[in-house]
């Protein structure tokens, strides 16, 4: 029997959103430039024209899609004095569900971000507490406990939970 998971990743592959680098080892962790390549991705099976955008230029990466995700809004780099991105960086869950809200912004696409009482709020960076209830609310992103409402905002993200959050993040903006 299939499980949960795997369905979800069946299905971002139905619907083109799966990329080739969160496809090897699904519980590997997932880098800041895979993340930023599937949101791009996303953004194109969305319909929303990414070719005509200017890719910003960084001191380490000269990817097109992580330039285009900057220019768009949905990332910045690591360190804006050395114009660093710094690529291979293990994506946490808090920098996911903001680059999803980003995402969401560039389409245009309204969310709820009604403050949900996390038990690890305390942990959650500033900048993405907004992100962390939308996503929740959203339905695209959950809590990582069964017994109490817990983020854990600093915990890494797999493969597997990206491809499976994109294809929520898809039947959110579908509805």
């Amino acid at each position: 029997m299939i499980g949960k998971p795997l369905r979800g990743v069946e299905t971002a592959n139905k619907l083109g959103l799966s990329i080739a680098d969160l496809t090897n080892g699904y519980q590997a962790a997932t880098t800041r430039a895979e993340f930023c390549r599937a949101a791009v991705n996303f953004l194109r099976k969305y319909g929303y024209n990414v070719d005509v955008v200017t890719p910003k230029i960084f001191a380490d990466t000269s990817d097109k899609d992580i330039g285009i995700a900057a220019t768009l809004k949905i990332t910045s780099g690591t360190d804006t004095a050395k114009n660093l991105f710094t690529p291979d960086r293990k994506l946490t869950r808090e920098e996911a569900a903001a680059l999803l809200k980003n995402v969401l912004d560039v389409l245009g696409v309204k969310y709820d971000a009604t403050a949900v009482v996390w038990a690890d709020a305390k942990d959650i960076s500033a900048y993405a507490q907004t992100a962390a209830n939308a996503m929740y609310n959203a339905t695209v992103m959950g809590g990582t406990s069964t017994s109490k409402l817990v983020f854990e905002p600093k915990s890494p993200y797999t493969h597997e939970a990206s491809i499976v959050t994109f294809v929520k993040l898809w039947e959110f903006v579908k509805k």
